[in-house]
């Protein structure tokens, strides 16, 4: 429950507020709870006020086993353009290994750390791609604007104010929908052309 004398929930009249979300937690754990309270700043489009739970968690320590690191992207694109393929072929030659004593085991590792030391300096590391995504500056601006007659709203329940947060958070709709539209269609366009052309790595990379 919220603070004595703080509601998280407000009546239409915009006057009355009552305590009416409640936080539900197992006796055992209540003690990892620090504090509750309402936020009246985030736009929910709702009467209701978002709940905050400040939460200490009690985790037991324990001994860990180490994770394994991730394998490397290497920038295999590179291997189309027929200098480097050439480059990259010669830098395997110049490694001269006699592994007849080897085991199976130690002869993958000479194949594979062979093969690791020549991408680094012939290939590189691939950058992660990131696609942007449809919600941009444009968008965070007008929910600032959005938010910020809510608050004023807030402060004061007047048929202006009211009047200015519909139209606010109907224009934030709109340009949001829109945007977002668009960038689903040029994503479907370029899934589509990567689909004709065979593209099939960037294809399921892209989904």
């Amino acid at each position: 429950m919220c603070r004595a004398g703080e509601g998280n929930g407000c009546s239409p009249d915009g006057v009355t507020f009552n305590q009416i979300d409640l936080v539900i937690i197992d006796r055992r754990h209540a003690s990892d709870i620090l504090k509750i309270d309402s936020r009246r700043g985030p736009d929910c489009d709702s009467d209701y006020y978002l709940v905050r739970v400040k939460y200490r968690q009690h985790i037991a320590i324990y001994r860990s086993t180490g994770k394994e690191k991730a394998p490397r992207r290497y920038n295999a694109t590179k291997l189309k353009e027929k200098t480097t393929a050439q480059q990259y072929e010669a830098e395997l030659e110049t490694y001269q290994v006699n592994w007849k004593r080897e085991s199976v085991e130690g002869k993958w590792n000479i194949i594979n750390n062979v093969l690791q030391e020549t991408a680094d300096e012939v290939l590189g590391v691939k950058d992660r791609e990131k696609r942007q995504g449809w919600f941009n500056e444009e968008c965070r601006e007008i929910i600032k604007k959005s938010n910020e007659a809510r608050r004023k709203m807030t402060e004061r329940k007047t048929r202006t104010n009211v009047e200015q947060l519909r139209q606010k958070r109907k224009e934030a709709d709109k340009l949001c929908r829109r945007k977002k539209r668009f960038w689903e269609e040029e994503w479907i366009t370029e899934l589509e052309e990567q689909h004709n052309t065979q593209e099939v790595r960037k294809f399921y990379t892209n989904i």
